[in-house]
């Protein structure tokens, strides 16, 4: 003979106990269609709605979420292609200067006008160049200048007071986010200063891909003229 408790012990099941036998057994609605319009679950809305209406719902979320993320690489790939063409303007510009100064002008002119920059400013390294461009001088670079030297990484928000001042000069003030870009071959050459009106437009947690790309092509066009 059972008793009322061993009855009840058999007959009941905890929500961890009916979930895990669903998750163990997949293809359990599969087998009863017809509890599919019997469930009810919860909607943000408040009211309920079946079990199929649900997946339903879930289903079009998940699409907003996948149109969303094919957006945004949509955008990030038209930036892409974007910074690409304004580097392929830069470098035909490069390959017809015939001198040191008609390089430095081709840089700092497509960076202004073809990548909306405020301020872009080359500096050479003492000794390194004759050229009228502004000059770092030794006991800056030492101070200043010594990682970025080291490194040969652009830096992107993480600039100095005592750096900013030295590369953007009077023009300092209207540059509130800026990005510094190594300029070497085989030696180290200088340094090209980007600054820009936006405070978003460069910052510590950003790729410095593109800045790379920029790194190598000014300073093999510039190296041909030293």
């Amino acid at each position: 003979m059972t008793s009322d408790s061993d009855n009840k012990t058999a007959t009941t099941l905890d929500d961890k106990t009916v979930a895990s036998y669903l998750k163990d057994h997949p293809d359990f609605f599969d087998k009863h269609l017809d509890l599919l319009a019997l469930l009810r679950v919860p909607h943000p809305s408040g009211d309920a709605i079946s079990l199929v209406e649900r997946q339903i719902d879930l289903l079009r979320q998940q699409n907003r979420g996948l149109e969303d993320k094919l957006m945004e690489l949509v955008n990030i790939a038209r930036d892409n292609q974007r910074v690409t063409d304004h580097l392929h303007t830069l470098a035909k510009e490069l390959v017809e200067a015939d001198s040191l100064s008609d390089a430095v002008t081709a840089t700092r002119d497509v960076l202004r006008e073809q990548f909306g920059l405020e301020v872009a400013q080359l500096h050479f390294y003492e000794g390194v160049s004759n050229h009228t461009e502004a000059t770092i001088s030794q006991n800056q670079r030492i101070a200043h200048f010594g990682e970025i030297s080291q490194e040969r990484r652009p830096i992107c928000g993480h600039v100095t007071p005592q750096q900013r001042d030295i590369v953007f000069g009077e023009e300092r003030f209207q540059v509130k986010s800026a990005a510094l870009v190594p300029l070497y071959q085989g030696e180290n050459i200088g340094i090209l200063a980007l600054g820009s009106s936006d405070e978003a437009r460069f910052h510590p947690s950003m790729g410095v891909f593109f800045l790379s790309q920029l790194s190598a092509l000014v300073s093999s066009s510039i190296a041909r003229h030293l």
